[in-house]
């Protein structure tokens, strides 16, 4: 790859390179950077974002350096280079919502006009993105949408490689870099084996976020990396993927735009209240926004069956039950901790603040009742938590 450091500009222009690259050959395996095991983290987060996170700590300098390029709007020559097969050895180098929109299957996004996207497209896609800290102690960060508008979705995609036909495909842009390896990079071509990903498409415009093998033997995080890591990354787990099956597993950041959802609210004594949400939404926090009166005051907690009041949305008490008389198909399924919140209740009763409207970017109408658990007398006493559903 290209040594030279990014330049900037107040005012940049595209530098496209289009020849190809090569690396010298070397038998050992870069360092890296990140030692520690990964495991997939879930995060919620305004943006709905889900990243593949390693549980490491990490200086802050090298959390907040891009973290504070993109929040303050900073200019970069943006540096295009292609990635295709070369005939030596690749380089020998180194995988987030409310709830994440989609995590795999095709992609809902709108933007079907992505191949032949323009440079300026892509400035406002970059716009648009900046890297959020999670969680400092366990260095969780990744993508997020300063657009409320907007969200990101999580594609889960694989491309067939050979070893007569080992090219990628791939035209990366790097949109923001600085010295300590951090930036943004998006994809600016989609050629060759790249085309022929097999659950879901590659568009242009996305963020590579993760790398693995099949079998999962080699993962590599790019959440946030500039062009020359991105690059070394996908090239380790790439000759690994052409010793194994030759498949590689990508792990994508889209944005996208968010559908809109219809919810309506039905309570206790007055007439049905419509909410405009986007997917992604909280439905506790949705609710409470629109002054919707969501607890019953009677109703005693889960965690705690002597008291009354509420968790204000960690989900330990049950107490912000909803039932869901429409559109159950358009809600996330229930994670452990509803599981065992509603274990015993009605099918269609929900912990709204578990819940989260939209959650695959499909827009529709939803309709809930609150308070349902105020018609049950069991649902009111200290040593009752369970009962039977109502026909």
């Amino acid at each position: 790859p290209d040594p030279r450091p990014i330049e900037t500009k107040k005012n940049p222009e595209p530098r496209t390179h289009t020849t190809t690259h090569h690396t010298k050959n070397t038998s050992t395996s870069v360092v890296n950077h990140h030692h520690h095991r990964s495991q997939q983290v879930a995060v919620c987060t305004a943006g709905m974002v889900a990243v593949f996170a390693d549980r490491t700590t990490m200086r802050r300098s090298l959390f907040f350096s891009l973290f504070f390029v993109l929040r303050q709007g900073q200019s970069f020559v943006p540096s295009t280079r292609p990635w295709f097969a070369i005939d030596a050895p690749a380089p020998a180098s180194r995988f987030r919502h409310d709830q994440v929109l989609r995590s795999n299957g095709a992609s809902s996004s709108s933007r079907t006009d992505d191949m032949e996207i323009t440079d300026e497209k892509l400035y406002e896609i970059a716009r648009r993105l900046k890297l959020e800290i999670f969680d400092l102690e366990e260095g969780i960060f990744g993508f997020d949408s300063q657009d409320p508008v907007y969200g990101l979705e999580v594609i889960q995609t694989e491309i067939p490689l050979s070893s007569e036909n080992p090219s990628l495909g791939l035209v990366l842009t790097e949109m923001a870099g600085n010295k300590d390896g951090r930036g943004l990079v998006l994809v600016s071509e989609v050629t060759g084996n790249a085309k022929n990903a097999r659950s879901s498409p590659i568009l242009v415009g996305d963020v590579i976020t993760g790398v693995r093998t099949s079998d999962g033997s080699l993962r590599e995080r790019t959440t946030g990396l500039n062009y020359d890591r991105t690059v070394e990354a996908v090239g380790d787990v790439k000759e690994a993927a052409l010793k194994g099956d030759g498949t590689l597993h990508l792990e994508l950041n889209r944005l996208v735009k968010r559908a809109t959802i219809q919810v309506q609210v039905v309570q206790p004594g007055k007439n049905v209240t419509t909410i405009e949400a986007l997917a992604g939404e909280n439905l506790r926090r949705l609710l409470l926004r629109k002054d919707i009166r969501l607890y019953n005051r009677k109703t005693k907690r889960f965690d705690m069956p002597y008291a009354t009041g509420d968790c204000a949305g960690e989900g330990l008490c049950g107490t912000c039950l909803v039932a869901v008389n429409e559109g159950m198909d358009l809600l996330n399924p229930k994670d452990g901790a509803e599981e065992l919140i509603t274990r015993g209740r009605p099918l269609s009763w929900r912990a709204s603040c578990r819940t989260v409207v939209g959650s695959n970017n499909e827009g529709g109408t939803i309709q809930v009742r609150v308070q349902p658990q105020s018609d049950f007398e069991d649902e009111l006493n200290p040593r009752v938590k369970s009962v039977k559903r109502k026909e």
